[in-house]
């Protein structure tokens, strides 16, 4: 989940048979919810995951696509919950959806994000193990200084992820490499 500056609160939501993933908008005083996004890649796996609410109010998340369970494709959406448009904010491309769009490091499997207060996205990625910076105004990626080689235990599926008031770092690590 992820709370608007208005305390607005967004859902993601993957799964099901009607849907492959969805955002949700929730009203805190009523509970009401409305459904802002629906996606159209229910080809065999299309996912969504850890969600955030950009400096621009537009709904951050990353997004993954597997076809017969083989990665196909990651990227990073925005999504605007007044339009229930989207664009690719960063993306290595997957050649049936989405075009490159940025340079850096590839993403594999981004489930965490989160926005910095310069407006930079920080993304865990399971499967490099890492961290990256995306710059949304150019789609580039970075990785995170010292998510690969800091002091202390490795990350080993980096997963949920939040940055305190003070720019800390705070990350859900699904395993540790010395002992799974």
């Amino acid at each position: 989940i992820a709370v608007g500056t208005n305390g607005t609160i967004f859902a993601s939501d993957s799964g099901g048979t009607t849907y492959s993933e969805r955002v949700i908008q929730i009203d805190p005083t009523s509970g009401n919810r409305t459904v802002v996004f629906v996606g159209n890649a229910n080809i065999g796996g299309a996912t969504f995951y850890g969600i955030a609410v950009g400096t621009n109010g537009s709904v951050v998340a990353p997004f993954r696509l597997t076809i017969n369970y083989n990665p196909s494709g990651a990227s990073i959406w925005g999504i605007n919950p007044l339009t229930s448009g989207a664009t690719t904010i960063s993306s290595t491309g997957d050649g049936l959806f989405t075009s490159p769009v940025g340079t850096g490091p590839a993403f594999y499997q981004p489930i965490g994000v989160a926005v910095d207060r310069a407006g930079l996205l920080v993304v865990s990625d399971v499967w490099i193990r890492s961290l990256l910076v995306v710059d949304p105004t150019t789609g580039n990626r970075s990785v995170l200084p010292n998510s690969e080689n800091g002091n202390g235990n490795d990350l080993y599926a980096p997963k949920g992820i939040a940055l305190g008031t003070n720019g800390m770092i705070v990350i859900a690590d699904d395993g540790d490499s010395d002992t799974y």
